[in-house]
């Protein structure tokens, strides 16, 4: 792996829940980091939206970045005004120093 393979800002966004005014639950993204990153895009489907049917276009991609041990997958990916939902972190066991951030796009809470 090179840095110089990394030609891409993204930016990773973590859930914060706080408690409401009204008491209730209330739900934010905010911005964790901001790493430069290498962009994979693979396969996309549909996948069904929810139990009341309907269907909504899925892509997968990974992002490579250096390693980092700040990450969940319960945070998302930004990256040109699409949000992907972060399915998998993965170190590289061939490539140390590395890892990737499989996610996919279509089905997020952004």
């Amino acid at each position: 792996m090179n840095s110089q393979d990394l030609d891409t800002r993204i930016n990773i966004d973590s859930l914060q829940v706080s408690k409401g005014t009204s008491g209730g639950m209330q739900k934010a993204w905010v911005l964790h980091r901001t790493v430069w990153a290498k962009r994979m895009d693979y396969s996309g489907a549909e996948r069904k939206a929810s139990s009341a049917g309907g269907e909504v276009a899925v892509a997968r991609g990974e992002f490579l970045i250096r390693l980092r041990d700040d990450l969940q997958e319960t945070m998302r990916v930004r990256h040109r005004g699409k949000v992907f939902d972060i399915q998998h972190i993965k170190p590289l066991a061939n490539a140390r120093g590395w890892m990737v951030l499989t996610c996919d796009t279509g089905m997020n809470d952004g």
